[in-house]
């Protein structure tokens, strides 16, 4: 009872003292005050994750990608207090920013504990769920699914595999920019990479036993490795953070009787995993991230100085909040957080050159690279994107508030998982691996990937053959 007592006290806490804080200093134009309720907003939401970590597991593993991208470099830079440890921005677009990241962090958290429930809603829902599980459960025998989604992930993986080491050929020759700058890809190899992708995920939504979990792992890795060697780190993190992610919650979802003692000893598992990447991955990262650019890695003094600049590195993405705050409206472009769904399907007259691209398409990152620098665009390098930016650029900060409530409603509805059948289970895993991506990508990449004509076929012959197979059998 006094353990309950306290999260539930800390969880007025966070929403009461940190947003004070963040009131006071908005009030005064303070970037100290604002930091720190940043800081202990973060804190506070480290303890209260922890508290039934299993329950919340998908959420934590999102936060810990906003950190990455959006908040460790930012932190880094105010504690050394550099000469452009506000990189650039005013006060107010620096304040404004914070703002957003704020919003972002405490909207996710209230979305995942929502507890109001409307009955119109949720009638509508227990038939959408009854519908899954009657289509999707019972008139599918699952060990099928297991054996064509595994062999359709086994097929992709080595034609997929042949065609990146012709790109790491390509790379080793010309270098890692010249992937962007001069090299294209084949329109089949997206199509290949997607039939991989969807046989992956609906092979583990199937609930497989262990050996083959493990052999799907093993293929799902083979070519974001190969793409690693090539110089993009990008696919092999996320994941192997989808895989840790799946590993957590493999005997939960398969309803197994899972005691606390055990989902205690799989924490703690994950925080000796994280001291380790901590300590040795991530300076080895930083390391690789500078060496695959051309430049001479002059050494950290120690791992700590190695991991620092590995976020120092990968908060780059927190400009882009503020390149939003301070473009906003002066875009030659309107919603881009959603508008790269309408590229797939018109491309705008006279789409084609780099300028077009960045000027035409409703690519956020390429718009933001020309307009701040156009040498660096022209010459192959990009900054990316970030769901916080495009948002916050398009519907400003009620965008903000309702994008994230819902992402947290998304990963509450996830880890409810005696209610969700094989297509629930793989849509959502589909979502959430590239959800892992959005603080430094595309709002839309997750949905474009989802409803693209492949991915939809794909289903649909999983399923199929799944479904013919078993007719046959009966027959």
């Amino acid at each position: 009872m006094i353990k309950n007592k306290l999260i539930v006290d800390c969880d007025k806490v966070v929403l009461l003292f940190p947003l004070a804080l963040l009131i006071i200093g908005n009030m005064m134009q303070e970037t100290d005050l604002i930091i720190w309720a940043l800081i202990i907003q973060i804190l506070f939401l480290i303890g209260l994750c922890i508290n039934s970590f299993y329950r919340k597991v998908a959420l934590a593993f999102f936060y810990v990608c906003i950190f990455t991208f959006l908040t460790g470099g930012i932190l880094i830079e105010y504690f050394r207090q550099g000469d452009s440890w506000m990189r650039g921005f005013t006060v107010k677009e620096y304040i404004t920013a914070c703002n957003i990241l704020y919003l972002t962090y405490l909207f996710l958290w209230l979305g995942y504990n929502w507890r109001i429930r409307f009955s119109f809603s949720q009638y509508k829902t227990s038939g959408l769920r009854k519908f899954g599980n009657k289509v999707f459960d019972r008139n599918f025998d699952r060990r099928l699914i297991q054996v064509v989604s595994f062999w359709m992930l086994f097929g992709s993986t080595l034609p997929l595999a042949a065609f990146n080491i012709i790109k790491l050929r390509y790379a080793m020759a010309y270098g890692y920019m010249s992937l962007y700058t001069t090299y294209a890809d084949p329109g089949w190899s997206f199509r290949l990479l997607y039939v991989n992708q969807v046989s992956l995920f609906i092979s583990l939504a199937a609930k497989p036993p262990k050996w083959r979990m493990y052999a799907c792992f093993a293929l799902g890795l083979i070519n974001p490795a190969i793409e690693f060697m090539q110089g993009a780190r990008g696919a092999i993190v996320t994941q192997m953070l989808f895989i840790v992610f799946y590993l957590y919650i493999y005997e939960d979802m398969r309803e197994l009787n899972v005691s606390e003692a055990k989902h205690k000893r799989k924490f703690r598992c994950l925080a000796i995993l994280a001291v380790i990447i901590g300590a040795i991955g991530l300076p080895l990262l930083n390391i690789y991230g500078i060496t695959r650019a051309g430049i001479e890695y002059t050494g950290a003094s120690s791992g700590v100085e190695g991991m620092i600049g590995f976020f120092e590195q990968q908060g780059f993405s927190f400009s882009l909040i503020g390149y939003a705050v301070r473009y906003k409206g002066k875009l030659p472009q309107i919603l881009y957080s959603v508008g790269g769904m309408f590229d797939l399907f018109v491309k705008p007259e006279g789409f084609g050159g780099l300028e077009d691209i960045a000027l035409k398409s409703h690519s956020f990152g390429n718009a933001i690279t020309y307009i701040t620098s156009k040498d660096a665009y022209f010459n192959g390098f990009g900054m990316g994107s970030s769901y916080v930016a495009e948002i916050f650029y398009d519907f400003g900060y009620v965008g903000v508030v309702v994008v994230n409530f819902f992402l947290g409603r998304f990963f509450n509805y996830m880890m409810d998982w005696k209610k969700r059948g094989i297509l629930g289970y793989a849509a959502c895993f589909f979502l959430y691996r590239y959800f892992l991506g959005m603080p430094r990508g595309a709002f839309a990449e997750p949905f474009q990937r989802l409803m693209a004509k492949t991915t939809i076929l794909i289903f649909l012959i999983i399923f199929g053959l799944s479904y013919s197979y078993q007719a046959k059998m009966k027959s």
